[in-house]
């Protein structure tokens, strides 16, 4: 970016940070596909462009972020719990987590500061003027709210008719569409990796203490039966919600028979504790869980997924990680539920980290070292000269989807654009997966290109698209006549809805939002530009609001017009609000004319397009 760059580590860093904050605020729900992956990356990488700009401008303005200043953000973020900074453990969590000396992470600490100073530059010197403080006060106060019913393709089946669909619409629609059908192109490949945690080995006394901690008592039942290490995704049900839980929990049991990441679904999906460790419960004796769902892990094999179990608690989708036979109480035994524990209790730690770190660039040496060995010959030549690789031959896959059997399905699509740029036979060097577990190299083995399927391969799906649309105008359809004779009626809609059987809902006050979103309703730009044209003497939306693929029918509620006496009252805090966000969109605007006259180039790795 003319000259300054973003790393490739930076980048992958705030794209962690964001990913979790994203699902612990549950705006990730489900397998996160390629477009959505797409979507976040684009998102961050535009914002740290706009940061970098936001901090050349501001060195260009004179503004300078004081070493104070740097000090006491510093001290703030890596204070210990005493509230005492402890400088050693700075230093260690910086090289091990970021890759960075206190010198280079100071220095991004002061430029962080300088591109705040800039948006507080043009917060502060932002002007609104009377008028335009009215404007904005009286869109914000203009409020309605409105009483709705939403029309039930399901319910109202016996009322819409819906004609079938025939042979020559189906094969209209598919010479109409016949690009949306494409088959795109696929790779079939070899993937070699190392797992880091394959090289962070325990000490045996740290084992010693565990499982004398663990086990203190040689001969519970517990330590000698059967230990089985499960992962699960639970849907908590109750006694009004058990029908829709029981279709959530066989929806998303069909994703992961499509392929879909289990540790992936589990942290957006599952309503259990275990949620945040990707539905991990660890090892556990018998005893511990409903007794047909210990029984079905019994029943299992090692990295099977269950159907959805009905248990007191809820729908449990699980999944078979180990199992430990039953015997005695023994370090040999029980060693891979001990190491288990011990990676559990000490990955978070800075010691571990920083040697996490050396590890990662150990292993990307050593496949570099193995990639120059073997040349064009197959990865299996890797996993002969070092066990602890794994390999993989993969089915042939598209951009988008997942791979089967890897350890990390988030890393998929990093495997997949490494491959793109080979030729057959030809091995990619070594690429980090997203969450510093596991280091790869890929080599092609075929490409099938891209191509436009026959009729027969897609006819059942061409005629559920094709009724599904039928559907959906029969609907309007009956929506639309519905509206006319209610609009006629001149009856209230909690009458009319009471006498078509319909549940009627009310929004909350609500007014001109910029996106056009109605509570409860969705986004629709001619719902409310009704919403606020309507009198009271003619309450009913003159026509269907179509949102989120749902139909509804609505009738004004209440209207409530802005309070000019509070207005002069409040005036001056609210032009302080209203300069604030001017100062905003000042702001956005600058950098954007910004990024119009900066050169910048996307490396590969950081492609969002």
């Amino acid at each position: 970016m003319d000259g300054d760059s973003i790393t490739t580590i930076d980048f992958q860093n705030r794209f962690q940070s964001m990913l979790e904050v994203y699902r612990n605020m549950g705006l990730l729900r489900g397998d996160v596909s390629e477009e959505m992956m797409k979507l976040i990356q684009g998102s961050i990488l535009n914002g740290m462009i706009d940061e970098r700009l936001k901090i050349r401008a501001a060195k260009e303005f004179g503004l300078v972020a004081s070493e104070k200043q740097v000090k006491e953000t510093i001290e703030k973020q890596f204070s210990a719990s005493t509230g005492k900074f402890d400088f050693d453990l700075y230093k260690k969590i910086l090289r091990a987590r970021m890759g960075k000396n206190p010198a280079a992470f100071e220095k991004e600490q002061a430029d962080s500061l300088l591109a705040k100073e800039f948006d507080e530059l043009f917060e502060k010197t932002s002007f609104v003027s009377h008028q335009e403080l009215r404007q904005t006060y009286e869109m914000r106060n203009d409020k309605v709210s409105l009483s709705f019913v939403t029309l039930d393709p399901e319910k109202l089946s016996k009322k819409i008719s819906v004609p079938s669909v025939t042979e020559a619409e189906i094969k209209s629609h598919f010479e109409t569409h016949k690009s949306q059908y494409e088959i795109p192109e696929a790779r079939k490949m070899e993937v070699a990796w190392y797992n880091v945690n394959d090289f962070l080995e325990p000490k045996e006394y740290e084992l010693e203490k565990i499982l004398h901690d663990l086990f203190p008592n040689k001969n519970a039942q517990d330590v000698q039966g059967e230990r089985i290490r499960a992962a699960q995704i639970l849907f908590r049900t109750t006694k009004n919600n058990e029908s829709q839980k029981s279709k959530r929990a066989h929806e998303n049991y069909l994703k992961l028979k499509q392929g879909a990441d289990f540790d992936r679904l589990a942290r957006a999906e599952s309503e259990h504790f275990s949620q945040s460790e990707g539905g991990d419960l660890g090892y556990f004796g018998k005893g511990k869980y409903p007794k047909n769902v210990e029984q079905a892990l019994i029943a299992m094999h090692i990295g099977e997924i269950s159907n959805p179990i009905k248990s007191p608690e809820g729908f449990h989708i699980l999944k078979l990680i180990d199992r430990i036979p039953a015997g005695e109480r023994s370090m040999t035994r029980l060693r891979r539920e001990l190491v288990y524990l011990w990676r559990k209790k000490n990955i978070l730690s800075a010691e571990m980290s920083e040697k996490k770190e050396q590890t990662i660039k150990n292993m990307e040496n050593r496949l570099k070292q193995g990639k120059a060995k073997i040349g064009q010959n197959s990865l299996g030549k890797l996993k002969m000269d070092d066990p602890l690789i794994r390999l993989l031959e993969t089915d042939f896959v598209s951009m988008g989807h997942n791979i089967g059997n890897l350890e990390d399905g988030n890393d998929s699509s990093l495997i997949l654009r490494a491959a793109q740029s080979l030729s057959n036979g030809a091995t990619s060097d070594p690429v980090k997966g997203w969450n510093s577990e596991h280091v790869y190299v890929v080599r092609l083995l075929s490409v099938k290109p891209p191509r436009i399927p026959s009729l027969d391969e897609v006819k059942a799906k061409i005629s559920e698209e094709v009724l599904k649309e039928k559907r959906k105008d029969a609907l309007r359809s009956y929506a639309k006549n519905l509206l006319e004779k209610w609009m006629h009626s001149k009856k209230p809609i909690e009458t009319l809805a009471k006498e078509e059987g319909l549940g009627l809902e009310h929004t909350d006050e609500f007014s001109r939002a910029p996106d056009h979103r109605i509570p409860k309703i969705g986004v629709s730009e001619s719902g409310i530009s009704h919403a606020f044209k309507r009198p009271k003497e003619e309450p009913f939306i003159p026509e269907p609001i179509i949102a989120s693929d749902k139909i509804h029918l609505a009738s004004l509620r209440k209207k409530i017009m802005p309070d000019w006496t509070v207005f002069e009252k409040e005036k001056e805090s609210l032009r302080k609000v209203a300069e604030e966000e001017a100062g905003r969109e000042r702001v956005r605007t600058f950098t954007a004319s910004l990024k119009t006259k900066a050169k910048i180039t996307k490396a590969k790795e950081l492609s969002t397009e």
